[in-house]
């Protein structure tokens, strides 16, 4: 008896291996999709942080547009410039006012990781304005 009660183990044991390793094929697919990025995310290599930070007496540059901010901030923003007038309502609006404006929840995340970085000084509005990858893909797109 012991011995087919041995195997019998075994044998679910194996089937239970089986079961596993085609479950983790089935989920893997779903876990590996690619996704694919509109615009080119900050990469703050080059930044020279501002000590002592600006916090809320942060100098807003009023030539900047709110088109081009949110272009120059990248991850698909500049989507959403029509909702905001001027720039200033970019630093002022809260994230409930932004998503009665119909912002989806990445942008106004995004924005607001940005408006946080700002006030920090951990990137600046001269890092903003010579950022180059954007005009190396506005000509790729061009050629195309």
């Amino acid at each position: 008896y012991f011995i087919i009660f041995f195997f019998n183990m075994i044998k679910s044991f194996a089937q239970l291996q089986l079961f596993s390793i085609r479950t983790q094929l089935q989920f893997q697919s779903q876990f590996y999709k690619t996704t694919y990025i509109r615009q080119p995310k900050l990469k703050c290599r080059t930044v020279q942080q501002i000590y002592p930070p600006p916090g809320l007496n942060l100098e807003i540059p009023k030539d900047w547009s709110s088109e081009e901010f949110l272009k120059r901030i990248g991850n698909g923003t500049s989507e959403f410039a029509d909702k905001f007038k001027d720039i200033d309502q970019i630093f002022k609006f809260s994230s409930r006012q932004m998503k009665s404006k119909g912002v989806p929840c990445k942008a106004r995340k995004h924005i607001q990781r940005i408006r946080e970085q700002l006030r920090r000084g951990l990137i600046t509005f001269e890092y903003l304005g010579r950022r180059t990858c954007l005009e190396i893909q506005e000509k790729n797109q061009k050629k195309k």
